[in-house]
């Protein structure tokens, strides 16, 4: 994808100096410096996303049939609550 951006006089001059310092274009040091960014703004977040949830599994797991039939229990006292709710406090249609 090609990609027009407008930058100012000193963010040019910038730019040039550190690819002339690479040895290489400007355009693949605002192309190097783009994926960083964009790799690091979305990349850590999902990462520690995905580790928080792995540990809760792993915290959570158990082989034990009681504390799993006490599990199945409290979700059904719950699903049942959230039933009864939605029963009494219908929502209005405007």
């Amino acid at each position: 994808m090609e990609l027009l951006v407008e930058l100012l006089d000193t963010e040019a001059e910038h730019l040039m100096t550190l690819a002339s310092a690479k040895g290489t274009s400007a355009a693949q040091i605002a192309h190097d410096l783009l994926s960083a960014d964009l790799r690091s703004s979305t990349s850590p977040v999902d990462d520690q996303t995905l580790t928080l949830l792995s540990q809760w599994a792993e915290e959570d797991s158990t082989d034990n049939l009681e504390e799993l039939a006490r599990r199945d229990r409290e979700t059904a006292e719950f699903m049942a609550n959230v039933e009864a709710a939605r029963l009494t406090f219908p929502v209005r249609s405007r």
